[in-house]
């Protein structure tokens, strides 16, 4: 079952949600960054979520045993953070728009959990700039508690920015991870 959603382009396209994150990591993530907590010198695990940021949802695609949730506005290409994996596989692909090539890691917190993860740098196919990818697993203790509680925040050049949706967040959040586990 495919999603209705879907993402804009910058050159004017509409890329099915489901194909579009699939098919490119989250290459369409032409994201503003909507707001950081704290400095990134300063740095600690958040034990309760930030305030949302007005318009920024988590949403959530299942197709053919592939599941998909990212944070970011609907209908729009401005996608701050996404998350993929393959059904029962274990296995958690994270994206991050990124101007910097140099970035060799990515860091979540979520309910006084936090883990910096090893990552990669790929060029984006759609918009000017990169992709931050990194893989964790549904074992991971910062996975677990978004599972739990349906919001993090992910480490920026200025500090967190929080990823923080409506009361849907915490069901989406479950259903992901529930998807992804062994």
């Amino acid at each position: 079952m495919s999603s209705p959603m879907s993402i804009a382009c910058r050159n004017n396209t509409r890329l099915p949600l489901l194909g579009a994150l699939s098919a490119l990591l989250f290459t369409a993530a032409c994201a503003t960054q909507p707001g950081a907590v704290g400095s990134s010198a300063t740095l600690t695990a958040l034990t309760e979520p930030p305030a949302r940021h007005q318009g920024y949802n988590w949403f959530f695609d299942q197709d053919e045993g592939e599941f998909q949730l990212f944070y970011g506005m609907a209908e729009s290409d401005d996608i701050p953070l996404g998350m993929t994996c393959s059904s029962g596989s274990g296995h958690i692909t994270i994206s991050t728009p990124s101007e910097d090539n140099h970035a060799r890691s990515l860091t979540l917190t979520s309910g006084g959990q936090m883990a910096t993860y090893p990552a990669r740098a790929t060029e984006a196919q759609v918009f000017d700039g990169y992709n931050i990818v990194s893989q964790t697993t549904p074992a991971d203790p910062v996975m677990q508690t978004f599972g739990q509680n349906g919001w993090m925040a992910v480490a920026g050049k200025d500090g967190w920015m929080s990823l923080v949706g409506d009361g849907s967040a915490r069901e989406l959040a479950r259903r992901f991870m529930a998807g992804c586990k062994r």
